[in-house]
Protein backbone atom coordinates (compact mmCIF):
# COMPACT_ATOMS: atom_id res chain seq x y z
CA UNK A 1 0.00 0.00 0.00
CA UNK A 2 1.37 3.43 -0.94
CA UNK A 3 1.29 5.89 1.97
CA UNK A 4 2.60 9.06 0.30
CA UNK A 5 1.40 10.94 -2.79
CA UNK A 6 2.72 14.21 -4.24
CA UNK A 7 -0.69 15.29 -5.64
CA UNK A 8 0.72 15.77 -9.15
CA UNK A 9 -0.58 14.43 -12.44
CA UNK A 10 0.82 12.55 -15.41
CA UNK A 11 4.59 11.97 -15.36
CA UNK A 12 5.04 14.12 -12.27
CA UNK A 13 2.87 11.80 -10.20
CA UNK A 14 4.89 9.99 -7.52
CA UNK A 15 3.82 7.40 -4.96
CA UNK A 16 5.98 6.10 -2.14
CA UNK A 17 5.87 3.71 0.79
CA UNK A 18 7.35 5.84 3.58
CA UNK A 19 5.72 3.97 6.47
CA UNK A 20 5.43 0.23 7.01
CA UNK A 21 2.48 -1.72 8.31
CA UNK A 22 1.79 -5.43 7.96
CA UNK A 23 -1.84 -6.37 7.30
CA UNK A 24 -3.84 -8.58 4.99
CA UNK A 25 -6.06 -7.19 2.27
CA UNK A 26 -9.13 -8.36 4.20
CA UNK A 27 -8.00 -6.43 7.27
CA UNK A 28 -7.46 -3.27 5.20
CA UNK A 29 -10.92 -3.61 3.67
CA UNK A 30 -12.49 -4.00 7.11
CA UNK A 31 -10.66 -1.04 8.63
CA UNK A 32 -10.05 1.55 5.90
CA UNK A 33 -8.45 4.88 6.73
CA UNK A 34 -8.29 7.00 3.62
CA UNK A 35 -5.90 9.74 2.65
CA UNK A 36 -7.74 13.06 2.76
CA UNK A 37 -6.25 16.40 1.53
CA UNK A 38 -2.87 15.44 2.98
CA UNK A 39 -0.08 13.94 0.89
CA UNK A 40 0.24 11.11 3.42
CA UNK A 41 -2.06 8.20 4.05
CA UNK A 42 -2.48 7.67 7.80
CA UNK A 43 -1.89 4.39 9.57
CA UNK A 44 -3.86 3.82 12.76
CA UNK A 45 -4.20 0.68 14.82
CA UNK A 46 -6.78 0.74 17.58
CA UNK A 47 -8.06 -2.34 19.40
CA UNK A 48 -11.28 -1.67 21.26
CA UNK A 49 -14.50 -3.49 21.92
CA UNK A 50 -17.44 -2.74 19.69
CA UNK A 51 -20.36 -1.17 21.53
CA UNK A 52 -23.78 -1.63 20.05
CA UNK A 53 -26.87 0.28 20.97
CA UNK A 54 -29.94 -1.93 21.12
CA UNK A 55 -32.20 0.71 22.62
CA UNK A 56 -35.49 1.36 20.85
CA UNK A 57 -35.80 4.23 18.41
CA UNK A 58 -36.19 7.54 20.18
CA UNK A 59 -38.34 10.38 18.91
CA UNK A 60 -36.43 13.62 19.28
CA UNK A 61 -38.10 17.03 19.44
CA UNK A 62 -37.89 19.21 16.39
CA UNK A 63 -35.42 22.04 16.62
CA UNK A 64 -33.99 24.56 14.23
CA UNK A 65 -30.73 23.20 12.86
CA UNK A 66 -27.85 25.64 12.54
CA UNK A 67 -26.54 23.79 9.50
CA UNK A 68 -29.65 24.91 7.61
CA UNK A 69 -28.30 28.45 7.63
CA UNK A 70 -25.63 27.35 5.16
CA UNK A 71 -28.25 27.10 2.42
CA UNK A 72 -29.90 30.13 0.80
CA UNK A 73 -33.07 28.09 0.36
CA UNK A 74 -33.49 28.02 4.14
CA UNK A 75 -33.79 31.81 4.24
CA UNK A 76 -36.37 31.73 1.44
CA UNK A 77 -38.53 29.13 3.20
CA UNK A 78 -38.51 31.03 6.49
CA UNK A 79 -39.21 34.36 4.78
CA UNK A 80 -42.16 32.96 2.80
CA UNK A 81 -43.82 31.47 5.88
CA UNK A 82 -43.35 34.50 8.12
CA UNK A 83 -44.54 36.91 5.43
CA UNK A 84 -47.76 34.93 4.92
CA UNK A 85 -50.91 36.52 6.36
CA UNK A 86 -52.89 33.28 6.18
CA UNK A 87 -50.92 31.65 9.02
CA UNK A 88 -51.59 32.60 12.62
CA UNK A 89 -48.53 34.07 14.39
CA UNK A 90 -48.56 31.29 16.99
CA UNK A 91 -48.37 28.63 14.29
CA UNK A 92 -45.61 30.15 12.19
CA UNK A 93 -42.78 28.62 14.20
CA UNK A 94 -44.26 25.13 13.96
CA UNK A 95 -45.01 25.49 10.26
CA UNK A 96 -41.49 26.76 9.64
CA UNK A 97 -39.94 23.73 11.33
CA UNK A 98 -42.30 21.36 9.54
CA UNK A 99 -41.36 22.87 6.20
CA UNK A 100 -37.65 22.71 6.95
CA UNK A 101 -37.94 19.15 8.30
CA UNK A 102 -39.71 17.98 5.16
CA UNK A 103 -37.84 16.33 2.31
CA UNK A 104 -35.62 19.42 1.84
CA UNK A 105 -34.01 19.08 5.27
CA UNK A 106 -33.66 15.31 4.98
CA UNK A 107 -32.29 15.45 1.46
CA UNK A 108 -29.81 18.24 2.19
CA UNK A 109 -28.56 17.13 5.62
CA UNK A 110 -30.42 13.90 6.28
CA UNK A 111 -27.49 11.62 6.93
CA UNK A 112 -24.23 13.54 6.80
CA UNK A 113 -22.02 10.72 8.22
CA UNK A 114 -23.33 8.35 5.56
CA UNK A 115 -22.58 10.86 2.80
CA UNK A 116 -19.09 11.43 4.21
CA UNK A 117 -18.48 7.68 4.15
CA UNK A 118 -19.71 7.44 0.55
CA UNK A 119 -17.37 10.23 -0.56
CA UNK A 120 -14.45 8.66 1.30
CA UNK A 121 -15.15 5.35 -0.43
CA UNK A 122 -15.09 7.15 -3.77
CA UNK A 123 -11.71 8.63 -2.87
CA UNK A 124 -10.40 5.16 -2.04
CA UNK A 125 -11.44 3.91 -5.47
CA UNK A 126 -10.00 6.94 -7.28
CA UNK A 127 -6.61 7.20 -5.57
CA UNK A 128 -5.10 4.18 -7.39
CA UNK A 129 -5.85 6.00 -10.68
CA UNK A 130 -4.57 9.39 -9.48
CA UNK A 131 -1.85 9.48 -12.16
CA UNK A 132 -4.48 9.58 -14.94
CA UNK A 133 -5.53 12.84 -16.59
CA UNK A 134 -8.34 14.70 -14.86
CA UNK A 135 -8.42 12.43 -11.82
CA UNK A 136 -6.72 14.96 -9.52
CA UNK A 137 -9.43 17.49 -10.34
CA UNK A 138 -12.10 14.96 -9.37
CA UNK A 139 -10.19 14.24 -6.16
CA UNK A 140 -10.12 17.96 -5.32
CA UNK A 141 -13.90 18.21 -5.81
CA UNK A 142 -14.55 15.23 -3.56
CA UNK A 143 -12.21 16.60 -0.88
CA UNK A 144 -14.00 19.98 -1.01
CA UNK A 145 -17.35 18.22 -0.56
CA UNK A 146 -15.98 16.26 2.40
CA UNK A 147 -14.71 19.51 3.94
CA UNK A 148 -18.18 21.03 3.73
CA UNK A 149 -19.87 17.94 5.16
CA UNK A 150 -17.37 17.66 8.02
CA UNK A 151 -18.10 21.28 8.89
CA UNK A 152 -21.82 20.51 8.92
CA UNK A 153 -21.24 17.46 11.09
CA UNK A 154 -19.19 19.48 13.58
CA UNK A 155 -21.90 22.14 13.76
CA UNK A 156 -24.57 19.46 14.18
CA UNK A 157 -22.77 17.88 17.12
CA UNK A 158 -21.91 21.23 18.71
CA UNK A 159 -25.60 22.12 18.78
CA UNK A 160 -26.52 18.85 20.50
CA UNK A 161 -23.76 19.03 23.06
CA UNK A 162 -24.57 22.71 23.68
CA UNK A 163 -20.94 23.50 22.87
CA UNK A 164 -21.78 27.10 22.02
CA UNK A 165 -18.16 28.08 22.67
CA UNK A 166 -17.58 27.24 19.02
CA UNK A 167 -19.31 30.51 18.25
CA UNK A 168 -19.60 32.50 21.46
CA UNK A 169 -16.63 31.31 23.48
CA UNK A 170 -18.49 31.56 26.79
CA UNK A 171 -18.50 27.94 27.92
CA UNK A 172 -16.03 26.99 30.67
CA UNK A 173 -15.13 23.60 29.24
CA UNK A 174 -12.03 21.51 29.71
CA UNK A 175 -10.95 22.63 26.27
CA UNK A 176 -10.88 26.28 27.29
CA UNK A 177 -9.24 25.55 30.61
CA UNK A 178 -6.44 23.78 28.75
CA UNK A 179 -6.19 26.63 26.25
CA UNK A 180 -6.07 29.18 29.07
CA UNK A 181 -3.32 27.23 30.84
CA UNK A 182 -1.28 27.06 27.65
CA UNK A 183 -1.76 30.77 27.11
CA UNK A 184 -0.64 31.57 30.66
CA UNK A 185 2.47 29.46 30.20
CA UNK A 186 3.18 31.15 26.89
CA UNK A 187 2.75 34.66 28.33
CA UNK A 188 4.88 33.95 31.40
CA UNK A 189 8.36 35.49 31.54
CA UNK A 190 10.60 32.88 33.09
CA UNK A 191 13.92 34.74 33.09
CA UNK A 192 15.52 38.04 32.06
CA UNK A 193 18.97 39.32 31.19
CA UNK A 194 20.34 41.65 33.83
CA UNK A 195 22.31 44.84 33.09
CA UNK A 196 25.58 43.01 33.80
CA UNK A 197 24.69 40.37 31.19
CA UNK A 198 23.80 37.56 33.60
CA UNK A 199 20.55 35.59 33.35
CA UNK A 200 18.25 35.50 36.36
CA UNK A 201 15.01 33.63 36.97
CA UNK A 202 14.31 35.25 40.36
CA UNK A 203 10.96 37.02 40.56
CA UNK A 204 12.42 40.05 42.32
CA UNK A 205 15.14 40.44 39.69
CA UNK A 206 12.56 40.22 36.90
CA UNK A 207 10.44 42.90 38.57
CA UNK A 208 13.47 45.17 39.12
CA UNK A 209 14.54 44.91 35.47
CA UNK A 210 11.10 45.87 34.18
CA UNK A 211 10.66 48.65 36.73
CA UNK A 212 14.05 50.11 35.87
CA UNK A 213 13.44 49.91 32.13
CA UNK A 214 10.04 51.60 32.12
CA UNK A 215 11.17 54.19 34.65
CA UNK A 216 14.07 55.25 32.45
CA UNK A 217 12.01 55.60 29.28
CA UNK A 218 9.68 57.95 31.14
CA UNK A 219 12.45 60.51 31.55
CA UNK A 220 14.08 62.54 28.80
CA UNK A 221 17.78 63.20 28.54
CA UNK A 222 17.26 65.63 25.63
CA UNK A 223 18.33 63.16 22.95
CA UNK A 224 18.73 64.21 19.33
CA UNK A 225 16.64 62.37 16.79
CA UNK A 226 18.73 61.53 13.71
CA UNK A 227 17.40 62.63 10.35
CA UNK A 228 17.57 59.04 9.09
CA UNK A 229 14.67 58.21 11.40
CA UNK A 230 12.65 61.25 10.41
CA UNK A 231 13.06 60.54 6.70
CA UNK A 232 11.09 57.30 6.92
CA UNK A 233 8.10 59.09 8.47
CA UNK A 234 5.72 60.37 5.82
CA UNK A 235 4.71 64.01 6.02
CA UNK A 236 1.11 64.64 6.98
CA UNK A 237 1.35 68.26 5.79
CA UNK A 238 2.44 68.64 2.17
CA UNK A 239 4.36 71.70 0.90
CA UNK A 240 1.19 73.01 -0.76
CA UNK A 241 -0.70 72.67 2.49
CA UNK A 242 2.15 74.44 4.29
CA UNK A 243 2.01 77.36 1.84
CA UNK A 244 -1.75 77.64 2.25
CA UNK A 245 -1.42 77.70 6.04
CA UNK A 246 1.25 80.42 5.84
CA UNK A 247 -0.80 82.62 3.51
CA UNK A 248 -1.60 86.01 5.13
CA UNK A 249 -5.26 86.64 5.80
CA UNK A 250 -7.28 89.73 6.62
CA UNK A 251 -10.79 90.72 7.49
CA UNK A 252 -13.05 92.13 4.84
Amino acid sequence: MFTQFNNQEDRNHIKARLERFLATSNWINCFPLNRYTSDHRPILINFSSTITNNSPLNHYPKRFEQIWLKEDQCHKIVKNIWSSDSIAPGLKIGNTLNSLYSCWGRDMFGNVPKRIKEHQDQLSNIYPRSENNGVMNHISILEKDIDDMLECEELWWSQRTKAMWLKDGDKNTKYFRVKASLRRNKNKIKHVRMEDGTISDQIQDIQDVFTSYFTKISYSSNPEIPNSLLDVVSNRVTPDMQNMLNTPFWRR
